[in-house]
């Protein structure tokens, strides 16, 4: 007679059964929970009390696979919640793996200073790994560990993802404490953007729109009444409401890249590219068009696409790029163009690609002095063969932070970010403008040098700003 298939767990129990005992079938107990994605703002470790006079933070993982950031290390025990271990005040002495060389704002005594925000955080030598170490006076107890990328909020780059907290009573006797093994994986970021406001969650702590207006009394800048604002939306035809670039072409179109794809507007409609014109990506990331009259459009991980003929032309890896999401776009003296990926800068000349520099680079501006960019959150000029730095002889510090750059008509290069200014490099002074203005309280993100001596700022929460002499409107 054929027996009939019997299921797996059935016939494990039979098994059991059958070698003298019985098998109990149980429902899978389902996963713990997990904790809260890292956050740049604050993250907090708990465990079991325990007497250590060392604690080491180890990370092995960060985003933007930079060189991982911490803003400060807090270490609390519960004999006395309230009190910060770590401080340096206390005795507590800090060592790393190694430190980011030449930017003092970035130095290890920052990590236990008491002092939050990036201008006063330690980052280390080695992209996407380091360590910090500290030896407490005198042996404490503790429980609890409080650490942050930017406690102001305005930078998410560099923050650790993957890492673990280990303690010792004596050197090298280290025993695990916490690590990010128990939480959820962090928001998917955009590759190769290095200052990312907006992802969900990670927003800054004054997203929400300003409670004066323009002209209220808490508001330190007047009205621009000599500009008509008006508004157009997906409504209007435009793809997406997220604007991400914008052009005016020699013939007096406007071009507006957003996340949903191309639009070309003539002052009343809009018409739109996408797919069925050859855009293999609808993510527009920049817009460029070179003295040939060609129409250039970087995407977000489909490479960089060339108007020709009614039709987009895709350049993607397979073509020589070292990476499809393309980050900016300039074109020099000579008429070559220069593509920026998180990958590496390409030079673009005769038909013919060629990889110029490895290492991310974000922003590009060409000025008559030549080809500026950010190389690795750098400042940094193109010699012809290499990225060289702002000059060594200017304080290093002063080119930290940095998030926008664009040449000006004279042959400047302008540049700001988080460092609460914005600089003017000629010749190889540099002069600084609006230095203790709330507009630039906000991160700047785009910049533009236009006519009538005005340079043009975006910002990520103050809204756009102007610079006009030495004044800031």
């Amino acid at each position: 007679m054929k027996l009939p298939r019997l299921p797996l767990p059935v016939l494990a129990a039979l098994a059991g059964w059958a070698c003298g005992g019985a098998t109990k079938l149980t429902a899978q107990e389902p996963p713990p929970p997990r904790r809260e994605p890292v956050h740049p703002r604050r993250n907090v470790e708990e465990f079991p009390p325990v007497e250590a006079r060392f604690l080491r933070f180890t990370i092995s993982a960060a985003t933007n696979n930079q060189q991982p950031c911490l803003d400060e290390l807090e270490v609390y025990g519960p004999d006395a919640p309230e009190k910060n271990l770590a401080l340096a005040s206390l005795g507590t002495h800090a060592r790393a793996s190694g430190t980011l060389p030449l930017y003092r704002i970035h130095a290890l005594p920052h990590i236990n200073d008491g002092l939050y925000g990036n201008g006063h955080s330690w980052i280390s030598d080695t992209a996407g790994t380091g360590w910090v170490e500290l030896e407490f006076a005198a042996p404490v107890r503790i429980n609890r560990v409080v650490w942050s990328r930017d406690r102001e909020r305005k930078f998410i780059d560099r923050l650790p993802t993957d890492y673990r907290v280990e303690t010792a009573l004596t050197p090298g006797d280290w025993r695990p404490a916490a690590s990010s093994a128990d939480r959820s994986p962090p928001p998917e970021l955009p590759s190769g953007s290095p200052f990312l406001f907006g992802v969900p969650g990670y927003s800054p702590a004054s997203a929400s729109a300003s409670s004066s207006s323009p002209e209220s009394p808490g508001n330190d800048r007047p009205a621009a009444r000599e500009y008509l604002l008006r508004t157009w939306q997906t409504a209007d035809g435009l793809p997406s409401n997220t604007v991400t670039s914008l052009l005016q072409t020699r013939d007096g179109w406007l071009w507006a890249g957003t996340t949903n794809g191309l639009a070309r507007f003539d002052g009343k409609r809009f018409t739109a590219y996408g797919e069925s014109q050859g855009l293999r990506n609808l993510h527009i990331t920049c817009l460029l068009e070179d003295r040939g009259g060609t129409l250039w459009a970087g995407t977000e991980g489909s490479g960089l696409a060339a108007w020709r003929d009614g039709y987009f032309q895709t350049l993607t890896i397979g073509g020589g790029l070292a990476g499809n999401t393309v980050l900016s776009l300039a074109e020099d003296a000579a008429g070559s163009l220069w593509i920026a990926t998180a990958e590496g800068l390409h030079q673009y000349s005769g038909g013919q690609l060629r990889r110029r520099l490895a290492g991310p680079v974000t922003r590009l501006a060409a000025g008559p002095d030549g080809l500026w960019l950010l190389h690795r959150t750098v400042l940094s000029r193109w010699d012809g063969t290499a990225a060289v730095p702002a000059p060594e002889e200017l304080d290093p510090s002063r080119f930290s932070s940095i998030s926008a750059i664009t040449g000006g008509p004279d042959g400047s290069v302008w540049f700001g970010g988080a460092n609460g200014y914005v600089g003017r490099l000629t010749d190889g002074m540099v002069t600084t403008f609006g230095e203790g203005h709330s507009v630039l309280t906000s991160n700047t993100w785009e910049l533009l040098a236009a006519d009538r001596e005005d340079v043009w700022i975006g910002t990520s929460d103050s809204g756009l700003a102007r610079l006009r002499g030495h004044e800031l409107l």
